[in-house]
C-alpha cells in the first residue's frame, strides 16, 4: 500500500514566507514591533527622559543635596533672567514693586514702563510727576526723574530741606528714607550709583542733552532705633521695643529651563538688612502652577539657609519641577516671582 505524501520542508525562508498564511505574518510583525516599542520606552524612562527626571529627592535635615547631584545639574554661568529662552522677556519680576514716591511735598508715581541697565541712561519719555524704576532694584531702589530741570531742583530743596523720602509699593507698603546728600556728577558716572548694596534709595537726574547730572541718596530708616553702644555687638534697644525680625530680601540672577524641559533651575542670592540673622526654610520656598505645588529636585547650599545680620548674602541655586502650565508664581520667603513660559 502506497503511503500518503507528506507536504514537503521548506527548503529556504524564501519558500517558508511563501507558504505561511498571510495573517499569521500580520500578527508576527505587530507583535514584534509593539516588543520593540516598550524596549525604546523603557530604556527612555530608565536613562534620564520622561517620568525619571522627576525622582524627587526629600529634603531632610541631614541629607544636603547639591545643585551638582546624580542627575548632573549644575548652574551654567553667565545666564540671567531678563536672557533666558523659553521664559519671557521681562515677565521675571516682583509682584510688589515700587508705586510711588513722596519727596518734599511732591508725590511722583512710577512709570509702568520699567528701565534696565541698558536704558538707564537712555532719554526718558515720562509724563508729569513720574518717575521710572530700575527694575529688581529692591535692596537699593534706584529711580530716574524726567529731564526738565524743575525735577532738579526738587531734588536740591529736599537736600537743604533734609526731607524724608517716602516709597509705597503696589500693595501699599511704605518704606522712609532720610536723606544723606546730593550731589553734582557727570553722566558717566551715574551707573556706579546702581551697584550699591546698602538698604538705601537713589534719585537720578540728568539733563536733556546728557551734560549735567546731580545724584541723591537717602538711607533706609528701619521700624526701630537702637542707642548707641560703645563696643561691636554692643547696640542695645530702647525700652519697650523689641528687634524687629530679619528683613530678607530675595534677588534672581538666572531662571533656566534645564535641556530635557522638564525641569527649571533657578539661581539667587538672599540679602539681610535687619539686624537679627534670618532663616530660609523648605516651607518658605514654593513654585506653584495653576495652584499645583512642583516639587523641589536638589538645592545648595542645603536647607535651612541662615542669612547673617548685617546686610549677609547666602548665594544659592535651587531646581524644581517644571510647571505643565505656561504661568507660574515662584515664591522664596514671601516674595512673589512672575514666570511665564513662551515655549508653550
Amino acid at each position: 500500500m502506497n503511503r500518503p505524501q507528506q507536504p514537503q520542508q521548506a527548503e529556504t525562508l524564501r519558500d517558508w514566507l511563501a507558504q505561511a498564511n498571510p495573517s499569521l505574518l500580520l500578527k508576527l510583525i505587530l507583535t514584534a514591533g509593539a516588543a520593540l516599542a516598550l524596549l525604546i520606552v523603557l530604556a527612555w524612562l530608565t536613562f534620564g527622559g520622561g517620568l525619571a527626571s522627576f525622582s524627587a529627592i526629600p529634603l531632610e535635615p541631614g541629607q544636603p543635596v547639591s545643585a551638582a547631584d546624580e542627575f548632573g545639574l549644575a548652574a551654567r554661568p553667565g545666564l540671567v533672567a531678563m536672557q533666558v529662552d523659553g521664559v519671557d522677556l521681562g515677565s521675571v519680576h516682583r509682584l510688589d514693586p515700587p508705586a510711588a514716591l513722596e519727596i518734599d511735598g511732591f508725590r511722583l508715581t512710577v512709570a509702568q514702563e520699567y528701565l534696565n541697565e541698558e536704558s538707564l541712561l537712555a532719554e526718558l519719555d515720562l509724563g508729569a510727576n513720574q518717575v521710572a524704576w530700575l527694575e529688581n532694584s529692591v535692596i537699593n531702589y534706584v529711580f530716574c526723574l524726567p529731564a526738565n530741570r524743575g525735577y532738579r531742583d526738587i531734588l536740591a530743596t529736599a537736600v537743604s530741606n533734609q526731607s524724608l523720602i517716602t516709597l509705597t509699593t503696589a500693595q501699599g507698603n511704605q518704606f522712609d528714607f532720610t536723606i544723606e546728600a546730593g550731589a553734582q556728577e557727570t553722566t558717566a558716572a551715574l551707573a556706579a550709583y546702581t551697584r550699591q548694596k546698602q538698604p538705601a534709595i537713589t534719585l537720578l537726574w540728568q539733563n536733556g542733552d546728557g551734560t549735567e547730572a546731580y545724584v541723591l541718596k537717602g538711607s533706609y530708616i528701619p521700624s526701630i532705633h537702637l542707642l548707641d553702644a560703645s563696643g561691636l555687638g554692643g547696640a542695645q534697644v530702647e525700652p519697650a521695643q523689641t528687634l524687629p525680625e530679619a528683613d530678607l530680601h530675595v534677588q534672581l540672577d538666572g531662571v533656566d529651563i534645564q535641556t530635557d524641559g522638564l525641569q527649571l533651575l533657578v539661581r539667587g542670592s538672599v540679602t539681610n538688612s535687619g539686624v537679627q540673622a534670618g532663616t530660609v526654610a523648605a516651607a518658605d520656598i514654593a513654585l506653584l502652577g495653576d495652584a499645583l505645588r512642583s516639587q523641589i529636585v536638589s538645592v545648595d547650599p542645603p536647607l535651612p539657609w541662615q542669612v547673617p545680620a548685617g546686610n549677609g548674602v547666602v548665594a544659592f541655586t535651587a531646581v524644581f519641577q517644571r510647571p505643565l502650565s505656561s504661568h507660574a508664581t515662584l515664591t522664596i520667603h514671601a516674595q512673589d516671582f512672575a514666570l511665564e513660559f513662551t515655549d508653550r
